[in-house]
C-alpha cells in the first residue's frame, strides 16, 4: 500500500466539528453491514469481489482520526463489528465506517507498490441505534463512499455532515440526471448535497475503482468541481509526427480535414461566388478587409480612395452569414485608424498595423474601445523582410495565427517570399519564419491571404500584359503548389472609381470557409469559396511509452468542432512497441465505441500496458464549408 493511502485514510473532517461531550453507556450494539457493489452500473466484477471479500472494515473517530475498532468481511461481503465495554459512544456524532483492502493491481494482493481501495459510509448513534447514510441497513458501495467523499473534500459541517444520514435509498434506481445511479439520494434533507453533484461524484467513484485505484485518495474538489487527481501525462500539442490520412497539419500545429479540392481564391474566376458593395462606404473604399464570419470590417487601403475623413475608419459589414445581411452597413467600429495594408480579426479582437514595427491597434469588437499593443516579435516589412526596419506590413490570419509577407529579402536583395508566423494566443510570438520556393522567385504584392494550410501572395500588376498573379504555396515546406492570373481591371488612379474592379487584399473566414478580398478604389468585395474538405480522416499518433506498466485514468482533449462535424477517439495497448500492430483499438467500453467527450475515462482494458496509441478520426456533413480542427489531447496515467 502507498504510505499516501495511509495518510489521506486519516484526512477526515478534522476542523469542520463541534466539541461533544462523551456518552457512556452499559453496552453498545454490534454494526451488521455488508460491503456491495453493482457491476452492472460500470464497477468491474473482479474489482467488486476483490473489495467485498476478506476487506478489513473499521469504525473511524472523525474528530481524532483513530481507528475504534476492526473486522474483516465474510464471503458474501457482510460483517459484523462488535465493541469491547470499554468503548464510550457519542450520540450523534458521525463516525467513518470505512472498507479496505489491498488490490491486485497487476500482481499479487497487497504488494509493495499496489493500490488500495477503500469505500466508506457515514454512522451515526442515535436512539439506541446505529444509523447511516443508507436507509433501511448499513451498506458500504460506491454511493454511499462518494456521499461521504463529498462530506469531506467540501469539509461540511457536523449538522450537515448528519443529515445524510438515512438519505440513500439502495438498490432503487436514479437513472437522472446522468450519468445514473444504481441508488436514489434524497435531496430534501438539510445537507446542502445537490442530486448532479451526487451522480457526478458517484460516477468518479465506480470509474476509479474500475482503474484499480482507490477513490478516496483520488478524488479532488477545486472551484465547486469534482476530478480524478492527476498523476502523469502524455499530451500531444503539434501533430507534424505520426500517421496522417485525409488530414491536414495547420502551420499552427492542430490537424484538420485535408482538401478533396485544394482552394483556389482567385477574384474574377468560377470559384467566385459573388461580389456586392459595402453600403455606407463610397467614397471611400474596401481595399482592407478583415473578418469574424459575421461581419466584415473594411476600410480603404493606404493612401487610396481616400475621399473623407472616414477612410481610415472601420465600417461593420455583413456577411450575410449567422443572421446578417451581405452588404448591410452595420455601423463604424472605434474611431479613425492608423493607414494600413491590411488588418485581421483574433479572438473578438480587430488588430490593424501601425507605423511603428511590431505595434498593433487593438480595437474590441464589443465596445469599440481601441488600444495599442506591443508584439513579443516584430514582423517583417513587406518590401524587404526586415525585422527592424520600416514599417509598412502586410498581416493576414486564419484564425489561429498571424501571417507576415514580405516579397524581399533584405540581407540577400534577392526577390523571395518570407513568411512569418506569430502566435497571438502568446502575445504574438514567434512562431516560425518560413521561405517560400525561391525557384520562381516573388512578385510585388499589395495583398496576402491564408487559410493555416496554404498562404496565397496576391501580386499588384493591373498593367500587366497577362495580369497580376496569385500563387498558391504550401506552409508546411514552402514549395509553390499552383500559379493563376486575374484581372485588377479597370483601374484608374488612386482616386475613388466606381467601375473599378481591382481587388488587392482580404482575410480567410475559418468559419464559413470563405476568402474575403476588397478592391482598391471602390466598396466592392468579392467572396470566394474556399476548398472543398474529405468527408472523414485519421491520425494515428506515433506509439508512446510509459517507461512502466501503467494505469490510465481520463482522456482529453481541445479544438474546435462546429456543427457538423465530429472528432472522436480509441486507444490502444500492448507490453511493448511492438506488439501495438497486433491488438485491436478500443473506446471506453469495448471496441466499438469511441471517446468523443473531453475527460473521459479510459478503458480499463489498457490497466497494466507499458505501451499506448491514439486514433483520432474527424469527420464532417458539410465539406464545402466546414471541418473540425483537433489542437491537443492528453492520456493521463500513473
Amino acid at each position: 500500500m502507498r504510505p499516501y493511502a495511509i495518510i489521506l485514510a486519516l484526512s477526515l473532517l478534522t476542523g469542520c466539528l463541534s466539541p461533544v461531550t462523551p456518552q457512556t453507556t452499559p453496552e453498545i450494539p454490534a454494526v451488521h453491514g455488508r460491503v456491495t457493489f453493482t457491476p452492472t452500473y460500470g464497477v468491474q466484477a473482479g474489482i467488486a469481489d476483490e473489495i467485498a471479500l476478506a476487506a478489513t472494515v473499521s469504525l473511524i473517530n472523525v474528530e481524532s482520526g483513530a481507528t475504534e475498532v476492526t473486522t474483516l468481511t465474510d464471503a458474501q461481503g457482510k460483517f459484523s463489528l462488535t465493541f469491547p465495554k470499554t468503548f464510550v459512544v457519542t450520540k450523534d456524532k458521525p463516525y467513518y465506517l470505512e472498507a479496505v483492502k489491498g488490490l491486485k493491481d497487476l500482481g499479487p494482493s497487497n504488494r509493495v507498490g499496489a493500490d488500495a481501495a477503500r469505500v466508506r459510509t457515514i454512522l451515526t448513534w442515535s436512539s439506541g441505534n446505529w444509523k447511516s447514510i443508507s436507509a433501511g441497513g448499513i451498506t458500504v458501495n460506491p454511493s454511499t463512499t462518494a456521499l461521504s467523499a463529498i462530506a469531506n473534500l467540501r469539509a461540511l459541517s457536523t449538522t450537515s455532515a448528519t443529515a445524510l444520514i438515512d438519505a440513500l435509498r439502495v438498490g432503487l434506481p436514479e437513472p437522472d440526471p446522468a450519468p445514473p445511479s444504481p441508488d436514489s439520494f434524497n435531496t430534501g434533507a438539510p445537507h446542502g448535497v445537490s442530486s448532479q453533484e451526487f451522480h457526478t461524484v458517484r460516477s468518479l467513484v465506480s470509474e476509479l475503482l474500475k482503474q484499480d485505484l482507490d477513490p478516496l485518495a483520488h478524488l479532488s474538489y477545486y472551484a465547486g468541481v469534482y476530478s480524478q487527481a492527476s498523476g502523469e501525462a502524455w499530451q500531444v500539442n503539434h501533430f507534424m509526427q505520426g500517421t496522417k490520412d485525409n488530414l491536414a497539419v495547420a502551420v499552427g500545429g492542430h490537424v484538420q480535414l485535408g482538401y478533396a479540392i485544394p482552394p483556389a481564391p482567385v477574384p474574377g474566376s468560377m470559384n467566385e461566388e459573388v461580389s456586392f458593395a459595402a453600403q455606407g462606404v463610397a467614397p471611400n473604399a474596401a481595399g482592407v478587409v478583415a473578418t469574424d464570419g459575421t461581419h466584415l470590417y473594411v476600410k480603404s487601403w493606404n493612401g487610396y480612395a481616400v475621399t473623407n475623413g472616414q477612410s481610415q475608419v472601420f465600417k461593420k459589414i455583413g456577411t450575410g452569414f449567422n443572421g446578417t445581411v451581405q452588404g448591410q452597413n452595420y455601423g463604424t467600429i472605434a474611431t479613425e485608424t492608423v493607414t494600413s495594408l491590411g488588418a485581421l480579426v483574433w479572438n473578438g479582437k480587430l488588430f490593424n498595423p501601425t507605423l511603428v514595427n511590431n505595434q498593433l491597434e487593438r480595437i474590441d469588437l464589443q465596445t469599440g474601445v481601441m488600444d495599442t499593443m506591443t508584439l513579443a516579435a516584430p514582423w517583417l516589412t513587406r518590401q524587404n523582410a526586415s525585422p527592424t526596419g520600416g514599417s509598412a506590413a502586410q498581416l493576414t490570419t486564419d484564425g489561429t495565427m498571424l501571417y507576415s509577407l514580405s516579397f524581399g529579402n533584405y540581407a540577400s536583395g534577392n526577390g523571395v517570399f518570407d513568411v512569418r508566423v506569430l502566435d497571438p494566443a502568446d502575445d504574438f510570438s514567434l512562431v516560425r519564419d518560413i521561405r517560400l520556393s525561391t525557384a520562381t522567385g516573388s512578385y510585388y504584392a499589395d495583398g496576402v491571404v491564408s487559410d493555416g494550410i496554404y498562404v496565397f501572395p496576391i501580386e499588384w500588376s493591373p498593367g500587366a500584359p497577362t495580369g497580376p498573379k496569385l500563387r498558391r504555396y504550401r506552409l508546411s515546406d514552402g514549395q509553390l503548389e499552383q500559379e493563376w492570373t486575374f484581372s485588377q481591371l479597370p483601374h484608374t488612379g488612386t482616386v475613388y472609381n466606381a467601375a473599378a474592379r481591382d481587388p488587392i487584399s482580404g482575410q480567410y473566414d475559418w468559419v464559413n470557409n470563405k476568402f474575403w478580398v476588397g478592391n482598391l478604389t471602390n466598396e466592392i468585395v468579392h467572396r470566394i469559396k474556399g476548398g472543398t474538405f474529405q468527408a472523414a480522416g485519421s491520425f494515428v499518433s506515433p506509439p508512446y511509452d510509459t517507461g512502466k506498466p501503467a494505469r490510465y485514468s481520463l482522456l482529453r482533449w481541445g479544438g474546435d468542432v462546429p456543427a457538423g462535424t465530429s472528432v472522436k477517439f480509441q486507444i490502444r495497448s500492448a507490453d511493448t512497441q511492438a506488439g501495438l500492430s497486433a491488438v485491436a483499438w478500443y473506446g471506453p467500453t469495448g471496441t466499438g465505441d469511441f471517446y468523443t467527450t473531453s475527460g473521459q475515462a479510459i478503458n480499463a482494458i489498457h490497466s497494466g500496458k507499458r505501451w499506448v496509441q491514439v486514433r483520432a478520426t474527424l469527420a464532417t456533413t458539410d465539406t464545402a464549408t466546414k471541418t473540425p480542427r483537433l489542437r491537443w489531447f492528453k492520456v493521463d496515467y500513473r
